[in-house]
């Protein structure tokens, strides 16, 4: 994923009863509770729910993404039932955004070009 691309990740859950689904990115903050909510001005989520109230679909999109986004998000259903191991379910996704290598020039911040992958500093 390059700087400025946009991004979206899926999460789906089915129970009884149906899950509430919670997003947190890799400071294990909550981003935001199940709903039409933005978790920042740059990051929207969209709940769905599907097949006649059986299944819950959450979108986690990002229009523009920057190395803030970078990391691990956490997708959490949970319903007050527990599963066999008494832990709510959960599914991680890795995000990682390129950006162009930055140099600084006499304390000027620089964006280098690099071609055929190699880089000359003098």
């Amino acid at each position: 994923l390059n700087e400025s691309d946009s991004f979206s990740i899926t999460c789906t859950s089915s129970g009884i009863p149906l899950p509430s689904l919670t997003w947190s990115h890799a400071t294990n903050i909550s981003l935001l509770p199940s709903g039409f909510n933005p978790i920042t001005d740059d990051v929207v989520v969209m709940v769905t729910i599907e097949n006649s109230g059986s299944i819950v679909k959450s979108v986690l999109s990002v229009p523009i993404a920057t190395k803030s986004h970078e990391g691990v998000y956490k997708c959490k259903g949970e319903n007050g039932v527990m599963n066999l191991l008494g832990t709510p379910e959960e599914i991680e996704s890795v995000v990682t955004v390129q950006v162009p290598p930055m140099v600084f020039i006499n304390g000027q911040e620089s964006v280098i070009s690099v071609l055929d992958f190699s880089l000359t500093l003098s």
